[in-house]
Parts: C-alpha cells; sequence; structure tokens
C-alpha cells in the first residue's frame, strides 16, 4: 500500500483557545478558525472542542484505487465496516471512534530549501558577512 502522506488530523482538545495559540506560535499559519496549514502540506490541522485531548480523525493520501481495495479487503477481514466511495475509503475504528480515510490523490512535490552558501576550507564564499541561516 502506498500511503504517501499525512493529509489531514483532527484533534480534539479540552482548551481549544490555548491549543490554537500554542500552534499560532509553533509557526503553523491560522487559515480559519481552528484549522492551521504547513508550508508544504496545505490545511492539515484541524482542533475541535472534546472532552479530553485525543485523535478524531486521520487523513492519509494514497496513490490509486488498488490501495483502497487493499485496505477494504484487508478491513472487511478485521470485521470493520467501511465505506467506498469513488476515490475515498472511510472506516471508524472500532475502540476509540477515530474516523480514518483514506484518499486517492497526487504526492506532494516538496521544493528543495535554498542553498545558504557556506565557508568551507580553500573556498570562501561569504566574505565578512553572516550566513542568511543566522537571520532566517
Amino acid at each position: 500500500m502506498s500511503l504517501h502522506r499525512l493529509r489531514s488530523i483532527t484533534i480534539g482538545v479540552p482548551a481549544v483557545d490555548a491549543v490554537r495559540s500554542f500552534y499560532r506560535d509553533f509557526g503553523l499559519a491560522e487559515t480559519r478558525e481552528g484549522r492551521f496549514e504547513t508550508a508544504d502540506g496545505g490545511e492539515q490541522l484541524q482542533i475541535a472542542p472534546s472532552p479530553r485531548r485525543m485523535l478524531l480523525g486521520l487523513t492519509v493520501g494514497v496513490d490509486g484505487a488498488d490501495d483502497l481495495d487493499r485496505a477494504a479487503t484487508a478491513l472487511a477481514e478485521l470485521g470493520i465496516e467501511a465505506w467506498r466511495g469513488l476515490s475515498s475509503l472511510s472506516a471508524i475504528e472500532p475502540i476509540t471512534g477515530v474516523q480514518v480515510e483514506l484518499i486517492v490523490e497526487p504526492r506532494v512535490a516538496q521544493q528543495p530549501p535554498p542553498h545558504l552558501p557556506i565557508n568551507v576550507p580553500g573556498e570562501a564564499l561569504r566574505v565578512d558577512a553572516r550566513s542568511p541561516a543566522v537571520s532566517t
């Protein structure tokens, strides 16, 4: 099975505003109230009210319909009911109640980080200048 990306997670917490503040301070961008995005993955985190801290939902990207078919077969063998859409498969984990979804989607194409000039023996790329890594 080709699970290739964490598409999203939903976390339940008792103190939603405090947790939202934590993730903003951590550097995630809040796109809507309680929803955060990462630089490479887009909107991947949702914070929701819950009586205790717990995982409420998980969505994972897969390569194709074959991956959904294999997962559906494995779930059926375990006796777990799953719902199949054209490009998705959903199930609820029976013990914790976490909703898990697999979705067919393209892989994320991450951009390499910018090359930072570094001074090495015999090659001074930065003369009398701080590295950009210090200020980024």
